[in-house]
C-alpha cells in the first residue's frame, strides 16, 4: 500500500509565540556575488535569487524589489527557484522545505505538507520539475508530486530513498539518486514501491538534475558534468541510457530559451546555448562571473546578474543595483553612530565564533542610513588583514570611525579614506587586534592581550584625539595585570561604565579572567587599581564558571553585564573591588552560550544567543519581556551574532549567519528638548516611497513643515516623540523637490524663527 506523508497541524505552538508584543521586523536583504543563486527571466520581470532572498526586476518600469514574507511569500529563507515557461509561473522552495508558487497575475499558493509533514525522514528538497498540469518535487524521503493548477498534492511517495531529481521524459518516470543509478517505468504504471522500478547504471552520474528536452532526450547535470542523454528501449521494455554530447564543467542550472535551451557556469564566466534537440551550438563568454536567462515568451533578450546587479545583456553599462547588505566578507561586527545617524556594519577577520579562519577579509563597509545602503572600501587599508568593531568618537560629528586590524594597527576612517593608522609611530603599538572603546569624555582606551607584552592598556586624551597629531609619548600605560594572555584572534571584550568610569575586559580566549580596573582621573598619571576573576559569586550562593567569553556590556546605571559560554550575569563594577563582591544570574539564560548583549534607551538587555534566539530583558534582568526564535517571528535564525540597538528610534539591529534584521519596537522615547531633531532618510530620492520620521521631538508637539517661501506645507498637532511624513501637502500631492523646513513648539508656545532641521526631497 502507497505510504503516505501524515500531516500534522503543529497546535503546541509554544504560549510565548501568542505573546510576543507588537513591533516590525525588516530583513535586510543581502546582494553579493558569492552569493548568487538563480536568475529567471519571464515575460514581464526578471527574478534573481541571491543569499536566500527574492528580488524582482519588473521590465516596464525597471523597478526593482523585494519579495519577501513580509509582501506576498509564506517563508524566510528560499533555497531555490524553478521557473515553468509554459504556465508562467515560478516554484519557490525554502530551506525549512515549505513551498510556494508564484504566479504571473502576482498570486502565491503556498503548499506546506512537506514542510509541516510528521516524519523522521529527511525532507530536503533536492530538486523540482514539470509536466504537464504536474510539478515534481525530489526531496530526500523519496518524492511527491503537485497538481499546479489547486496546489495539492496529488501523489506522495515515501521512500525512505534520497531522490536527487525525478521527471517524465515522454512515456517515462525517470529518477536519478545519488548511488548513480537512473530509475524508470511507464508513466501509465506507476509503481508504489521503489523495488518495483527498473534501473540502469550511468557511469560517473551521480545525484543528476533532469531537464527533458523532448520524448527521448533530457540534459543531465551533476557536480562534475552537464551531458545530453536520449533514452533508448529495447524489445523488452529496458532502457539504455546513451550519453552524446557534454560539457565537462559544473553547470548551475538549465533554462529555456525562444531556441532552444541555455546553460549557466556560472564559476567558468561563461553558459552555452542549445538548439531545440539539445545539441550544442556555442559557448558564450562573459567579462565577469553572472548568471543570464532568456524568456521563452519574451522578446528574445538575455537578462543576466553580477556583483552590479540586474542588467539586460544588450545594455552593458545600465544596471540596477537593490538596495541591500553588499559586503562581499561575512558581515559581524555593527555599530550606530548618534552623530551621523548611521548603522556601520563591517565584514570581520577570524573571531573565534565562526567555522574557520577569515583572516583575508576584505576592509570593507557597509553604511545604513535609514533607507540606502552605501557600500565602500575605504582607501588607505593596504595590509590589515581583516577588521573587526567599528567605535565612534562622541565628540565627532563628521562620517569618522574607528576600527581595529588583525595585525596592523588600528585605523582612523573619515568619508571612506584612511584618516590615520595609529601603529608603531604614534602609539605602544602591539601587532595583534585590540579592544578599543572610547570613554563618554572622548578619550581613546585600547587594550591588547597578547603574549610578551608590556603595553596592555593605554589611554589617549580626548584632545590629542581631536587633533589627530599625536606621539607615543601622549599614550598614558597602564600595566594591569592578567590582561597579556594569548596571542590569538579571539572574542576580545572591553567596556566602561558610564557613571564611574571603571573598566572590564576579557580577552575572550579559553578560561581567560575577566578583569576590572579603575584609574586616577588624571589620565596623565599612571595609576590604577585591578581585580582578576577567573570565576564569580553568584548572589544565590552558586558560582559561575566559563571556557570562553563573548559580551560584555555598560547598562545607563553603571551596572555591566558579561556574557559566556553557560549564560550571562549582571554586576555592579564598583564593587568588584570589595572581598564580598558577587554578581547576579540571569536565570532566563542559564546554560545559554551568549554571543551579544546590547542596552537600548529604555535600559532594558537584548540579549543574543548561539542557538536559542534573541532575548529581551527588564532594565534588571528579572523579567524576560521578549523571547524571539524563528518558531515564533521572523527571526532567520536562532544564532545572533551582534544586536545594535538604533538609539534614534529605538531599532534594533542583530546579525544573524543567514542575514540582517531589524526590529522596530512598539516603544518611543520623547526627547527633553528640540536640540536634536533630525529627518531620516534625508535627503529622500525619487525612487523612494515610505515615509520620512522626524524624530527627537518632545512629547505633545505641534510640527509645521514648511517650504522654502515659508509656506506652511504640512502640518501635525499633539505628537509623539516622532512623526512620520509621506512627503505630501495637506492635500496628499507629492511636493516638488526643494529643501523643506521642520518647525516644532509646545501647545501654546510660539513657532521658533529657525527650523531644528530640513529635508530635501528630490522628485
Amino acid at each position: 500500500m502507497m505510504k503516505k506523508i501524515i500531516i500534522a497541524l503543529l497546535a503546541t505552538l509554544p504560549l510565548l509565540a501568542s505573546a510576543q508584543s507588537t513591533g516590525k521586523w525588516i530583513t535586510h536583504t543581502r546582494f553579493t556575488l558569492s552569493k548568487l543563486q538563480n536568475v529567471v527571466d519571464t515575460k514581464d520581470k526578471v527574478y534573481g535569487l541571491v543569499n536566500n532572498s527574492l528580488y524582482c526586476l519588473n521590465k516596464s518600469d525597471r523597478k526593482l524589489s523585494v519579495i519577501d514574507n513580509q509582501n506576498a511569500l509564506s517563508g524566510s529563507l528560499i533555497s531555490n527557484i524553478y521557473y515553468n515557461p509554459d504556465k508562467q509561473y515560478l516554484v519557490i522552495t525554502y530551506d525549512d522545505s515549505n513551498i510556494d508558487i508564484l504566479r504571473a497575475d502576482g498570486k502565491v499558493t503556498n503548499i506546506p505538507n512537506i514542510k509541516d509533514a510528521v516524519m523522521t525522514q529527511q525532507r530536503t528538497i533536492n530538486d523540482v520539475t514539470f509536466c504537464g498540469d504536474k510539478i515534481f518535487v525530489a526531496t530526500q524521503f523519496g518524492f511527491v508530486v503537485i497538481n499546479d493548477a489547486t496546489g495539492q498534492i496529488v501523489e506522495t511517495r515515501v521512500y525512505s530513498i534520497n531522490v536527487s531529481s525525478i521527471a517524465e521524459v515522454g512515456k517515462w518516470r525517470i529518477a536519478f539518486y545519488p548511488s548513480g543509478n537512473v530509475y524508470y517505468c511507464p508513466t501509465n504504471a506507476v509503481q508504489e514501491t521503489f523495488s518495483a522500478y527498473k534501473s540502469s547504471y550511468i557511469y560517473g552520474l551521480a545525484s543528476g538534475k533532469i531537464f527533458a528536452i523532448n520524448d527521448s532526450t533530457m540534459l543531465v547535470r551533476d557536480n562534475t558534468k552537464l551531458r545530453k542523454v536520449v533514452i533508448r528501449e529495447n524489445e523488452s521494455g529496458e532502457l539504455a541510457f546513451v550519453l552524446t554530447d557534454s560539457v565537462a564543467a559544473v553547470a548551475t542550472n538549465v533554462q529555456k530559451t525562444p531556441s532552444g535551451y541555455l546553460a549557466n557556469f556560472f564559476a567558468g564566466k561563461y553558459y552555452y546555448t542549445f538548439d531545440t534537440e539539445g545539441n550544442i551550438v556555442k559557448k558564450n563568454t562573459l567579462s565577469a562571473q553572472e548568471l543570464v536567462s532568456c524568456s521563452p515568451d519574451a522578446d528574445g533578450s538575455f537578462w543576466g546578474i553580477n556583483a552590479n546587479g540586474f542588467h539586460s545583456l544588450s545594455q552593458v553599462a545600465t544596471y540596477y543595483m537593490p538596495e541591500a547588505v553588499n559586503i562581499v566578507g561575512i558581515p559581524f561586527w555593527m555599530g550606530y553612530n548618534k552623530n551621523t545617524h548611521k548603522l556601520y556594519l563591517t565584514a570581520t577577520s577570524d573571531n573565534g565564533i565562526l567555522p574557520s579562519a577569515n583572516a583575508g577579509a576584505l576592509y570593507e563597509i557597509n553604511k545604513f542610513d535609514g533607507s540606502k545602503w552605501e557600500y565602500s572600501k575605504p582607501s588607505g587599508t593596504s595590509g590589515s588583514q581583516g577588521w573587526y568593531w567599528p567605535i565612534f568618537d562622541p565628540n565627532d560629528s563628521t562620517d569618522t570611525y574607528y576600527i581595529s586590524s588583525r595585525l596592523s594597527g588600528q585605523f582612523k576612517v573619515t568619508d571612506n579614506a584612511v584618516a590615520k593608522i595609529i601603529n608603531a609611530t604614534n602609539s605602544p603599538f602591539v601587532a595583534r587586534k585590540a579592544a578599543i572603546r572610547f570613554d563618554t569624555e572622548g578619550n581613546l582606551w585600547m587594550v591588547h592581550s597578547s603574549l610578551s607584552n608590556t603595553v596592555p592598556v593605554k589611554v589617549l586624551p580626548k584632545d590629542k584625539v581631536k587633533s589627530g597629531n599625536f606621539t607615543t609619548s601622549d599614550w598614558t600605560v597602564y600595566k594591569v595585570p592578567d590582561v597579556t594572555n594569548t596571542n590569538s584572534f579571539k572574542y576580545s571584550f572591553f567596556d566602561i561604565s558610564n557613571k564611574s568610569m571603571t573598566k572590564a575586559f576579557n580577552c575572550g580566549d579559553y578560561n581567560c579572567p575577566l578583569i576590572v580596573w579603575r584609574n586616577n582621573p588624571d589620565l596623565s598619571i599612571a595609576e590604577f587599581e585591578s581585580k582578576s576573576y577567573t570565576g564569580l559569586n553568584a548572589s544565590d550562593g552558586s558560582t559561575c564558571t566559563w571556557l570562553y567569553s563573548y559580551a560584555l556590556r555598560a547598562d545607563l546605571n553603571d551596572q555591566m553585564l558579561f556574557g559566556f559560554d553557560k549564560g550571562a550575569v549582571i554586576f555592579n563594577p564598583v564593587e568588584a573591588f570589595n572581598e564580598d563582591f558577587t554578581v547576579k544570574k540571569i536565570k532566563a539564560l542559564d546554560g545559554a552560550k551568549v554571543y551579544a548583549i546590547e542596552v537600548d534607551t529604555l535600559n532594558q538587555k537584548w540579549v543574543g544567543t548561539a542557538g536559542d534566539g534573541l532575548y529581551l530583558f527588564s532594565p534588571d534582568c528579572e523579567e524576560t519581556l521578549q523571547h524571539f526564535t524563528t518558531g515564533n517571528s521572523p527571526l532567520l535564525s536562532n544564532v545572533i551574532y551582534q544586536v545594535c540597538c538604533n538609539t534614534d528610534n529605538n531599532s534594533i539591529f542583530v546579525v544573524t549567519p543567514l542575514g540582517v534584521q531589524q526590529f522596530f519596537t512598539d516603544y518611543i522615547v520623547a526627547a527633553e528638548d528640540y536640540s536634536n531633531v533630525y529627518a531620516y532618510p534625508n535627503p529622500v530620492r525619487p525612487d523612494f516611497t515610505g515615509w520620512v520620521t522626524i524624530t527627537g521631538l518632545m512629547s505633545n508637539s505641534n510640527v509645521e513643515i514648511k517650504d522654502a517661501s515659508g509656506k506652511v506645507v504640512k502640518s501635525f498637532a499633539g505628537t509623539a516623540a516622532d512623526v512620520m511624513w509621506d512627503c505630501c501637502d495637506e492635500n496628499g500631492e507629492r511636493l516638488p523637490t526643494g529643501n523643506y523646513s521642520v518647525f516644532a513648539a509646545q501647545p501654546g508656545d510660539e513657532m521658533p524663527e529657525k527650523p531644528f532641521t530640513k529635508v530635501m526631497v528630490i522628485k
